[in-house]
This record gives C-alpha cells, sequence and structure tokens, in this order.
C-alpha cells in the first residue's frame, strides 16, 4: 500500500477588519494515513456564531476546490457541488469548531486544504498543506545539500544550491541566510522540483545573486533546505574569504 505523509503548517490570514482578539487553529500539525483511510482536520474559532467554509487546492491547479459550508446553527457540512467527492466527504460541527473527514483516501487527495471563518464583517482563514504520496519503502533519508559558487557575470556574483535526496516531491522549502540571518533583501530563485534516479528521491535548485560589492564584504553565506519535519540538510556556511576578493568574470550568468 501507499503511505500518505500529511505536512500540516498552519498559516492564519485575515481579511477585512482585524480582531487581536480573534485566533484560528487548524489540527493536528502532523498525521500519517495509509491510502484507504480517512483524513481527519478540525477548524475552531474562539468567537461564537461564525459561518466555515472548506477548500483544497491541487498542485498545479489554480482553482480552489469548495468542500462545503457550516452554517451558523448547522452540525453537518451542507455540500451542494454534487461532486465525485461526495460518497467520501463529511463533515460535523460542535459549537466554534468544525471537523472534516476524507474517508477512502486516494492519489489524487494530495493538496492545500484551507478552512475560512467569517461572521457579517471580518474573514478568518487557515491553511493546511499536504505532502504527496509516496511509496511506504521511503525510508526518512539523509538529504544532501552542497553550494556551488561563486560565478561572477559582469557586476554581480551568483551562489548555486543543490539539493537532493528528499523522500517527497511536495513541499521542498529554500532559504538562505546570511551571516545566520534569513535573506530577505537579496534576490534569489527556486527552481522546480526534479525527480532524481526513483521515486523516492527528489531534488531542487536555487539561485542567489548579489552585487560583486556586496560579495567582497565578506559576509558569510548558507543555503538550508527542508520538507516539513520529515527531513532537513543545509551546506556548511560558505565564506567568501575562501576566494579571491578580486571579482573575475568567467561569463556564466546563471
Amino acid at each position: 500500500k501507499l503511505l500518505l505523509l500529511l505536512l500540516l503548517l498552519l498559516t492564519t490570514l485575515s481579511l477585512g477588519s482585524h480582531s487581536p482578539s480573534r485566533l484560528m487553529t487548524q489540527q493536528p500539525p502532523v498525521v500519517s494515513k495509509r491510502q484507504g483511510e480517512t483524513l481527519e482536520l478540525s477548524c475552531g474559532v474562539n468567537q461564537v456564531n461564525w459561518f466555515f467554509y472548506w477548500y483544497r487546492q491541487q498542485p498545479g491547479e489554480p482553482k480552489l476546490q469548495y468542500f462545503g459550508t457550516f452554517s451558523t446553527y448547522s452540525s453537518d457540512l451542507e455540500d451542494d457541488t454534487k461532486s465525485s467527492l461526495d460518497s467520501r466527504l463529511s463533515g460535523k460541527r460542535k459549537g466554534n469548531e468544525t471537523t472534516l473527514y476524507l474517508k477512502d483516501l486516494q492519489l489524487s487527495d494530495t493538496g492545500l486544504y484551507l478552512c475560512a471563518s467569517k461572521d457579517t464583517v471580518t474573514v478568518a482563514a487557515s491553511v493546511t498543506k499536504t505532502s504527496p504520496f509516496a511509496d511506504e519503502n521511503c525510508q526518512r533519508s539523509q538529504p544532501t545539500v552542497h553550494l556551488l559558487g561563486p560565478v561572477c557575470h559582469k557586476d554581480h556574483v551568483t551562489l548555486v544550491c543543490v539539493a537532493q535526496g528528499f523522500p517527497y516531491e511536495w513541499p521542498i522549502d529554500v532559504s538562505w541566510k546570511r551571516d545566520a540571518q534569513e535573506v530577505t533583501r537579496l534576490s534569489f530563485a527556486t527552481d522546480p522540483v526534479r525527480t532524481l534516479n526513483g521515486t523516492c528521491n527528489f531534488g531542487v535548485s536555487s539561485r542567489l545573486s548579489m552585487t560583486a560589492a556586496e560579495w567582497q564584504e565578506r559576509h558569510v553565506y548558507s543555503c538550508h533546505v527542508r520538507q516539513g519535519n520529515i527531513a532537513e540538510a543545509e551546506e556548511p556556511t560558505l565564506a567568501p574569504s575562501r576566494f579571491p576578493s578580486t571579482i573575475q568574470s568567467v561569463g556564466a550568468d546563471l
């Protein structure tokens, strides 16, 4: 059978007027399921008389798939979409908390699950991210990260981060740090995840660019790659002092 590993990454969003006392939660943080089992997600808000809405966004799809609504006084999920999920989808509400059930899990159930809640004035939302299914033989791997560079071209420098050995295709998150602080100002781009020699080995690459003057300031750069709480790897910091302070163009632009 196949293993479904769900990485529940909680994000709280609010639209409209903001109330500091309003808090939305979506649980559990991590759950593992096999194909054919039932997914159970809960979503609550610390205020009463709110509507709840459940959605799903599948990888590569721009549109949200609507699951159904819990109105203020309903205890069951109200679903008028007549979708193919009707026989597998259900839900319950108790007070200011709702629970969504999706039974007989399939490969196509991978996606981003969203719970939104509103009263007559404000809207709030929580997000659940699910990873793809993978073969149960995919063990917790030991991913590796390598820093390549610097590659110099005209007046800027590029570092390349290559990571591989991750057991699942999505999500793989890449971050760059300078002097142990996460980069927020410099430009970086991450390429799509690719399969490497088998279904349990996924990799990703990312590029960080800066001006030649910034590179010569002798900061320490590092690349960090993680997949939820399953796997994490980083390259030992790459200090510019390993390289000549004079930047020479090599005629390449990554």
